[in-house]
């Protein structure tokens, strides 16, 4: 087998060249999707972490609930000596 050597012209080094960038472009712009993909869903777990976030500073703390209902048991007392129970 005999291999002859072509002549690398300019024109054969700016098409291999262009078809290069071409590949890098295409990388790079799956790599720009994988990355939107990421920050929406990112987005949307932070959202999420909001939401439980407020719900759990919604929910009253033990001293405050020991407190309240302290305060509730201490009223019935009061009413059932109203209502002589």
């Amino acid at each position: 087998m005999v291999m002859t050597k072509s002549k690398m012209t300019i024109e054969k080094l700016a098409e291999m060249t262009q078809e290069q960038f071409s590949q890098v472009q295409e990388q790079f712009s799956r790599v720009d999707d994988r990355l939107d993909r990421l920050e929406t869903g990112q987005e949307r777990i932070e959202a999420g972490l909001k939401q439980v976030l407020d719900v759990v500073l919604e929910i009253p703390s033990r001293k405050v609930f020991d407190r309240t209902q302290a305060r509730n048991e201490a009223r019935f007392v009061v009413i059932e000596k109203k209502i002589g129970i």
